[in-house]
């Protein structure tokens, strides 16, 4: 009996831990685009795309990281759409959806148009120029807030952080409140997350030609970071996306 107890003295001290241990993230989480509480970024292959969600009392996050050359051009240039159904389908009816505006004029840059071997530092740098640039959210499906467009610096407690690091790499953080979702904590509520990475509009005949004298290509494969090849340059005019669930905390 004194064996017993002592194994549930020590499973019940085990649980407490761990609850502080969470708790403590939780307060660590800052929307800032560097990632540091976000141990277990699952991959999205198709994409290049690493993703987590999590939740708090209060809000819902949203944490993303781009490896991938042509689907960061595709989120700077395009623009990034989330979707979330709270009834857990893979539907985007009825829906609440943010769209991360894309980059103005990001598309007419020598970043954009050339494909790099590798990541320079030049590449670097104008990545993390250019995710300063990122200041609009397109809204629509929020019954609290009128389907607009509003800047990242809200009243609504919707937040985003966004960082290119040292790899190159896109990195997001969104912070979205629970009650704006009408979702509650604790309720082991399923809900589905779409992220579209939107295709890119080309006014005009001339930003193709650049995009192809400078490394694009209708037949390039995927190019990750630090491999070769063209860019598909039809893949950046198409959408795509990719679902995946979370159960509510």
């Amino acid at each position: 009996m004194k064996v017993t107890r002592n194994i549930f003295s020590i499973l019940a001290l085990l649980c407490l831990n761990l609850g502080v241990f969470a708790q403590a993230t939780v307060q660590k989480i800052k929307i800032n685009g560097l990632l540091a509480e976000w141990p277990n970024l699952q991959n999205n292959k198709s994409t290049g795309t690493f993703y987590q969600f999590y939740n708090d009392q209060k809000n819902f996050y949203i944490a993303l990281k781009l490896t991938e050359d042509t689907y960061i051009k595709k989120a700077l240039a395009g623009g990034l759409t989330l979707s979330i159904n709270t009834d857990g389908k893979k539907s985007i009816k009825d829906i609440y959806q943010i769209t991360i505006a894309p980059v103005e004029d990001y598309r007419t840059t020598r970043q954009f148009t050339s494909t790099p071997v590798k990541i320079d530092s030049a590449t670097q740098s104008h990545r993390k120029e250019a995710v300063t640039k990122i200041k609009e959210l397109h809204l629509s499906g929020f019954t609290e807030i009128p389907d607009s467009i509003i800047s990242i610096y809200n009243t609504y407690g919707i937040k985003i952080g966004a960082k290119a690091d040292v790899k190159g790499n896109i990195n997001y953080e969104l912070c979205i409140p629970l009650e704006q979702l009408k979702l509650v904590a604790n309720n082991k509520n399923e809900v589905a997350i779409n992220l579209q990475f939107n295709p890119i509009n080309f006014n005009n005949n001339r930003d193709r030609g650049n995009l192809a004298r400078n490394g694009g290509g209708y037949g390039g494969g995927r190019n990750r970071n630090g491999g070769a090849g063209n860019i598909d340059m039809l893949l950046l005019t198409v959408a795509n996306d990719f679902w995946e669930k979370y159960t509510l905390q």
